[in-house]
């Protein structure tokens, strides 16, 4: 649960680096071999990945749907966006825990070592958390102060100039961002309009539309969904977003009733966790290295957790 949330408000790509330096001193508590790590890492990076889905500003996928819906003239606000994704994210968050449970059967740790923690909440802390959580509410409101603020990104400015302005981040964190995750963003934005512009889009779409169910949207939308998860699941959330997505936005465009398929898109492309790489999430788990040097997962355990958790997910989606 703690994944997903952070994945919600700082992205899907730094929510489990941040989760794991917490976890670390959990991890080499455990004897070598333990079912419990093994069920800490999967949660994690299962619940990064649903957490991928609950926000517009939670993963590229998302951006991506957003910016296609809002070329094609069908917007979808923050609000709107969060209202739809976060109830099923936290069935799906539940539904999986419990899998994982049932699948890792994570009861060789007792007692479960704790997380360690020293210090006590400062005022630095208290001002952190009022700013952010007043950030997020303007933006889960944005539709309704766009004569005051504009467009949401003017929110975000607004949130980082006072964290800078104020002294709590530096040159240093600025520096330290990950610019090349926002510049892979933009680069999206520009290769879906690229497609569009140059007439690809078109050519793709007169063959694509005669193999899709037209006269149901329940059956367009699972054929999106499905499709995306499995091809996000061998080409990775990132590849399928930029190469994809837009296509199978403006399918859903063509044929009528683009929002639902449209979200459903990028949820689809989130729900791919079924092999170490399907994810970033993913990937930075199966990482993790014991005392040994030796990886407390390997690609069997996320076929063996993942594709029933993925395919879970796909089902909860549609």
């Amino acid at each position: 649960l703690l994944g997903a949330f952070l994945a919600m408000w700082i992205g899907s790509s730094t929510a489990p680096v941040l989760m794991l330096t917490v976890l670390a001193p959990v991890l080499e508590d455990l004897p070598a071999g333990s079912r419990f790590a093994k069920c800490l890492l999967l949660g994690l990076a299962f619940g990064c990945n649903i957490g991928a889905m609950t926000t517009p500003l939670s993963s590229l996928q998302n951006i991506i749907t957003l910016n296609a819906l809002q070329l094609a003239h069908h917007p979808v606000s923050f609000g709107q966006w969060l209202g739809v994704a976060l109830p099923f994210g936290l069935v799906a968050v539940v539904c999986m825990w419990a899998l994982l449970l049932v699948l890792v059967r994570p009861d060789d740790a007792k007692p479960i070592p704790p997380i360690p923690y020293s210090g006590r909440l400062t005022a630095l802390h208290k001002v952190v958390l009022v700013t952010g959580a007043a950030t997020m509410c303007l933006w889960a409101t944005s539709s309704l102060t766009t004569g005051v603020f504009g467009n949401a990104a003017i929110i975000s400015l607004l949130f980082m100039g006072v964290m800078f302005g104020t002294g709590i981040l530096t040159a240093v964190d600025f520096n330290a961002f990950r610019w090349h995750v926002l510049m892979l963003m933009g680069g999206g934005a520009v290769l879906g309009e690229a497609v569009r512009a140059s007439g690809l889009l078109d050519i793709l779409l007169h063959h694509l539309l005669p193999l899709l169910p037209r006269s149901s949207p329940w059956l367009l939308t699972l054929g999106l969904a499905l499709s995306l998860t499995l091809v996000a699941t061998f080409l990775s959330h990132t590849v399928t977003s930029l190469v994809m997505i837009p296509v199978m936005v403006n399918v859903a465009v063509r044929l009528g009733n683009p929002v639902v398929p449209g979200m459903c898109c990028a949820f689809g492309v989130s729900a791919a966790m079924a092999l170490p790489f399907s994810s970033f999430p993913n990937v930075y788990s199966l990482m993790q290295l014991d005392e040994q040097r030796r990886p407390y997962l390997a690609t069997a355990d996320y076929l063996r957790c993942g594709a029933p958790c993925s395919a879970l997910a796909t089902l909860l989606v549609l």
